[in-house]
């Protein structure tokens, strides 16, 4: 198995709430040759090394590098989810080529770490964002809510992690790496106080006390939550970033933000989240983000998108789009040069739903619930049938390479034709194709 980069899944250091956050979005000179560029990246990995080195007690610093698509259009390979960056509604683009999320109990250790970074950037780095975080030692965000409650935990390897047999469309480079998304978000910390408890709970849809949802009995566990009720807005952040059911429950990220604190020079309080979350696709992150939170008619038309954005509790100044790769002889050499592909015994067909119109035109809707079966060459099952996630992803069982199979739609939501069958030629290991399904009605909505 591929090694997993660190600094990304909580370590002793991630998990110690002294341990301090620092944010550095570095943009190198465009004109950079090559050889510059990777005596930059390898002096970069020693620093790092430098910086995280130790064991236990003796630790001080876990951090990880991501590199943006500035970064990634001189490379060889991009990884698929930064060939084009997502458009950012809210805020800014950090279009840069570089970010360092370090976490860091020992301040001078980090200090020093600066100090070698403008070193060793002398002539390359043009400019440095330097975004700063901490950690809470109860849990809570800064409006007093219970924090993650829905955070992946058991599952985290496949949330997080690239694995290019559920993915075929990767690069090889990008396997056992990490999509990495990073929005500053301040918050209205005065007009939040200003609510009635009820209120604010109305905006989050849980309960201040124990993070219980408010459609459930008090005290009821994360675990046991089902499908969201009435009793919970379904405008309410937890419905809109959380919604619960077969499909969209495989919809996950882990996020790992911090919150910050700052004084403005007028003395008021510049106050909110350094949201970081890592995933396996853009689309994880994506559906959550656009089909989910801002989408105002989801999971009903005329919900709203979610209230604690809409009625600007927490406002997006800016966004980053990052990958992480996984760890090779200096961050990022993968991506530098160009890698064979790879033709092995057993293979997988990966599903990738779209929803358009009548006109053909792409819509939004429930992308989950879809369900495949493969047909071998004699037009038999090849093995289970399987079903497309709220991302409208879906992975075929292991079939041999080099026969031709049949994709077949066998379950297709209400309110859509259903799609033809697809052969496929299975030539190599891992192949995706697009299953598209035509709209019969004028908006199928994201019906269960």
């Amino acid at each position: 198995m591929t090694e997993r980069p660190e600094g990304v899944l909580p370590d002793e250091v991630i998990r110690d709430p002294k341990s301090d956050a620092e944010l550095l979005f570095v943009t190198l000179r465009p004109d950079l040759e090559r050889p510059a560029l990777e005596g930059f990246l390898r002096g970069l990995s020693q620093a790092v090394a430098g910086l995280t080195g130790g064991e236990g007690a003796d630790r001080a610093a876990s951090a990880c590098v991501g590199l943006g698509k500035r970064f990634l259009d001189r490379a060889e390979a991009v990884p698929v989810g930064l060939t084009q960056l997502p458009a950012v509604t809210q805020g800014e683009l950090l279009d840069v080529d570089i970010v360092i999320y370090v976490m860091c109990r020992e301040e001078w250790r980090l200090a020093d770490f600066r100090r070698g970074l403008a070193s060793l950037g002398a002539g390359v780095i043009t400019s440095v964002v330097v975004q700063r975080g901490f950690q809470r030692p109860d849990g809570r965000e800064l409006g007093g809510f219970l924090d993650g409650l829905r955070n992946a935990r058991d599952d985290r390897d496949a949330v997080v992690f690239v694995d290019r047999d559920r993915d075929p469309s990767e690069p090889a480079a990008a396997e056992g790496g990490t999509y990495m998304v990073t929005m500053r978000i301040p918050q209205d910390l005065a007009g939040w106080a200003a609510l009635t408890e009820a209120d604010q709970e109305e905006v989050m849809g849980r309960r201040k006390s124990d993070g219980s949802r408010l459609d459930v009995p008090a005290g009821t566990a994360v675990a046991d939550e089902g499908e969201i009720a009435s009793g919970c807005p379904l405008a309410s952040h937890v419905a809109k970033a959380g919604p619960r059911g077969e499909h969209r429950d495989r919809v996950k990220i882990f996020r790992r933000g911090v919150p910050f604190i700052e004084l403005r020079p007028d003395g008021s309080l510049d106050a909110g989240l350094q949201f970081v979350s890592f995933q396996a696709s853009m689309e994880q992150f994506l559906t959550i983000s656009d089909e989910w939170m801002s989408n105002a008619d989801f999971p009903e038309p005329g919900t709203g998108a979610d209230a604690l954005f809409a009625r600007r509790f927490a406002t997006v100044t800016h966004t980053g789009f990052f990958f992480v790769p996984a760890p090779a002889e200096f961050i990022g050499s993968q991506f530098l040069v160009a890698h064979p592909v790879e033709d092995r015994c057993l293979g997988r067909i990966a599903i990738r739903k779209k929803l358009v119109d009548s006109s053909g035109s792409p819509i939004r809707g429930e992308r989950g619930g879809f369900s495949f079966q493969l047909l071998g060459p004699a037009g038999n099952p090849a093995g289970e049938p399987f079903t497309t996630d709220s991302t409208g992803r879906a992975l075929s069982p292991v079939v041999p390479v080099g026969d031709t199979y049949t994709v077949r739609e066998v379950t297709t939501r209400p309110g859509f034709d259903p799609s033809p069958d697809q052969p496929v030629a299975l030539d190599r290991r891992r192949i995706q194709i697009e299953v598209i399904n035509k709209a019969t009605v004028p908006n199928p909505g994201y019906g269960r």
